[in-house]
């Protein structure tokens, strides 16, 4: 009888240990829940920052294609203007040579017309 009172402590030792032991793993277990929870609040916390990002640079994106196209029909307006600009010069200059010629032609024959005078003048006073 004694070495079944033995035995029989010893089993309720070593069921007392799994005991200890099964509430162990079950307290690491329960804390590695925990952690995991915690991770994937965090991770879909995350996703959902990374989402309203990418959707602000797309946003951002958009914008910036507007602003191109401003920018391109803006340059188109700009090179019209220096278009318009460089033809409204060049009439202006080939106005001004042509009347310069026409001065100048004109400045000509009042010499020689005044030339001719004097001329005339100093022959009939002769």
């Amino acid at each position: 009888m004694d070495e079944l009172n033995k035995e029989q402590e010893l089993l309720r030792n070593q069921l007392a240990t799994s005991n200890i032991q099964r509430s162990q793993v079950e307290s690491k277990l329960n804390l590695t829940i925990v952690q995991l929870e915690d991770k994937t609040k965090q991770n879909e916390k995350q996703h959902a920052e990374m989402i309203e990002k990418i959707a602000k640079i797309s946003e951002l994106e958009g914008n910036i294609s507007q602003i191109e196209l401003a920018l391109n029909a803006a340059n188109l307006q700009v090179s019209s203007l220096e278009n318009k600009l460089n033809q409204t010069e060049s009439s202006k200059n080939k106005t001004h040579n042509e009347a310069s010629k026409g001065s100048f032609r004109k400045n000509k024959v009042q010499r020689a017309s005044k030339r001719y005078k004097r001329r005339d003048d100093s022959l009939g006073n002769s």
